[in-house]
């Protein structure tokens, strides 16, 4: 998982110019071959709490939205065959087509079986999609083994106490000291104990087998659920 800040460039892959060259046969020189290869890349899935608004800048960022998000409602299999047909749209000038798809964490199966190979084989030169999820435990393994996963806990200030009174709730948690997890809980701002903690997470990647065992509780809190403050102290013990 990455922090939803990081925007590294990704590398395609089966890139091939149009070749210019003549090629002989015999005493005849054949015209140039005009053949082009599709460019291939892989597609981002931002997901948690910020990830619609990021997956929005994401595609404004890369070029032209050729349609308002798709999938807001829950994505069904009439939505993915836009989607599909919309992938083939040439662009036009110089900038990429773009679409917003999810929350696919609601998709149906039928619409993610059907967008497959679209996210898989999009030709990134002239079109990118963009997918999003709330929880990325809830969608398609297929979907999300094709993808980069990019962790959005949304944009929240933070003053320097509420960070490190997070750090040292992680620490006393994975120390396996409760008496000092519950210590530490007591001064907490507890509206603001879990996305503070997702903050000091993302700092720590890649995580450990530990680690990322806490971090999947605080995810599940943070995007599928709406805990108590006892649940959430439970999280940590």
């Amino acid at each position: 998982m990455s922090p939803c800040d990081e925007d590294p460039s990704i590398p395609d892959v089966g890139i091939s110019d149009y070749s210019s060259t003549p090629k002989n046969e015999g005493d005849v020189t054949v015209s140039p071959c005009k053949v082009r290869c599709v460019r291939y890349t892989t597609a981002y899935l931002y997901h948690g709490p910020g990830a619609r608004d990021k997956a929005l800048q994401k595609a404004r960022d890369l070029g032209r939205m050729i349609e308002d998000p798709i999938g807001d409602d829950g994505l069904k299999i009439d939505d993915a065959r836009k989607i599909v047909e919309l992938s083939g749209q040439v662009s036009v000038g110089d900038g990429i087509n773009t679409l917003v798809i999810g929350p696919l964490d609601r998709a149906r199966q039928a619409a993610t079986d059907a967008l497959l190979k679209t996210i898989e084989e999009f030709d990134s030169a002239v079109f990118r999609p963009v997918l999003w999820a709330v929880d990325a435990g809830d969608v398609s393994p297929t979907i999300r083994s094709r993808c980069r996963q990019v962790w959005c806990p949304g944009e929240e200030p933070y003053e320097d106490h509420v960070l490190d009174e997070a750090r040292d709730l992680i620490d006393a948690s994975l120390a396996g000291d409760r008496a000092k997890v519950i210590s530490v809980w007591k001064d907490l701002d507890h509206g603001q104990v879990l996305t503070a903690v997702a903050k000091v997470l993302e700092s720590r990647l890649p995580l450990d087998k530990e680690t990322s065992k806490l971090w999947e509780r605080v995810r599940e809190g943070l995007t599928h659920s709406n805990p108590t403050k006892y649940e959430m102290l439970v999280m940590f013990l």
